[in-house]
């Protein structure tokens, strides 16, 4: 086996995104896609959050620098647009597609971190996530607590309920029953 690429062991630890932050020239992959593969300018944007602010901070190569202001030290974690600007990306990969033809920088990666960052730091995620969060922490699917005492026998087929979280467990759900869960 030979040795593991610098690339491949990439996380969510932010520190580990200097090279990405220093290295991104702009160059405008993250937010168009090349005209000769487009029929108009009306279907060149790539970034969907970019073409809805208008502002090159909602585009990759933006929070690439608020990335390198955070790293270095320049920016504070409390500035007042920086939850709009980190959570008004949907996360598509777009710009990772287009920043791979010309730089292979991990741009997704390294905008999940950013967001990982915010929840370290205390600052994200934003209010309206918070609360969305919160209703899946305390319910299962739609809002309903599901329990399955033991197996299911389907057509000769046995069926075992899993959950990574064990709120199908007979336990748990007899607990929750008579919590008045």
């Amino acid at each position: 086996m030979g040795q593991v690429s610098n690339k491949l062991a990439l996380g969510l630890n932010f520190d580990d995104y200097w090279y990405e932050a220093r290295h991104c020239v702009s160059c405008g992959q993250c937010k168009w896609i090349e005209l000769n593969y487009v029929n108009g300018p009306d279907f060149s944007y790539r970034c969907p959050s970019w073409h809805y602010g208008k502002w090159d901070s909602f585009g990759a190569a933006g929070k690439v620098k608020i990335v390198w202001d955070l790293l270095m030290g320049t920016l504070d974690y409390s500035s007042p647009r920086l939850l709009d600007v980190a959570y008004m990306c949907n996360l598509c990969g777009g710009c990772d597609v287009g920043c791979k033809r010309n730089l292979e920088l991990e741009i997704q990666m390294m905008l999940e971190t950013f967001r990982a960052r915010l929840v370290e730091k205390g600052v994200g995620p934003m209010p309206q996530h918070k609360a969305l969060t919160t209703t899946i922490e305390k319910s299962h699917f739609y809002g309903h607590r599901r329990c399955y005492a033991g197996s299911i026998n389907l057509l000769g087929y046995v069926y075992q309920p899993v959950s990574h979280n064990n709120a199908h467990h007979p336990a748990i759900c007899a607990a929750g029953h008579g919590a008045g869960i």
